[in-house]
């Protein structure tokens, strides 16, 4: 029963901190979210994810990973486009998730950093992540004039479903399997 508790409290303190998270509220210097229209994806449909940020420091550039788990359930479509505030710069593994800000700094909420194309493979639950990779000095977010910001980036989930007329077929199959009673 104890351990319940502390469940119970432990998911009411996460889940209050993710609402601040939603409501403009940053713990952080900088608190990075995807936005999507649609959180149910049919399979083999394509989508877009707008990749936003909360600056409360000036930051000069930045660079990022866009981490789907699993992997094999979504496809990037191609290169991502970076928002107007940015100019876009190469970044060391290649994925286009770079920009730069010169000369002037960027603070502000609802900043958008990047729109990604994605496609639906396969039947799941997905998680999209934003990650950087330690010691990579192209990623992070680079503070003005110099440092990294400290980063919170909020997970999101998308399903993916199978095509309607995928699925009513699957459904028409099982009830002609079913035994019939005498």
């Amino acid at each position: 029963m104890r351990g319940r508790i502390i469940t119970l409290t432990a998911m009411a303190v996460i889940g209050a901190w993710a609402g601040e998270l939603r409501a403009g509220i940053c713990p952080t210097d900088v608190c990075v979210r995807m936005e999507l229209d649609e959180q149910i994806i049919v399979e083999g449909g394509y989508f877009s994810v707008n990749i936003v940020a909360d600056i409360n420091v000036p930051v000069v550039g930045w660079g990022i990973d866009l981490r789907l788990t699993p992997e094999s359930a979504i496809a990037l479509a191609g290169l991502p486009s970076i928002g107007s505030a940015w100019v876009p710069s190469p970044s060391a593994d290649g994925d286009g998730l770079a920009a730069l800000a010169f000369p002037n700094a960027i603070t502000g909420n609802d900043i958008l950093l990047a729109t990604v194309d994605l496609q639906a493979i396969s039947i799941g639950d997905v998680e999209l992540s934003i990650e950087t990779t330690i010691g990579d000095l192209t990623e992070g977010f680079a503070r003005d004039p110099m440092g990294f910001a400290s980063l919170t980036a909020t997970p999101t989930y998308v399903t993916v479903i199978p095509e309607p007329a995928a699925f009513a077929l699957l459904c028409f199959a099982g009830l002609l399997r079913r035994p019939r009673k005498m």
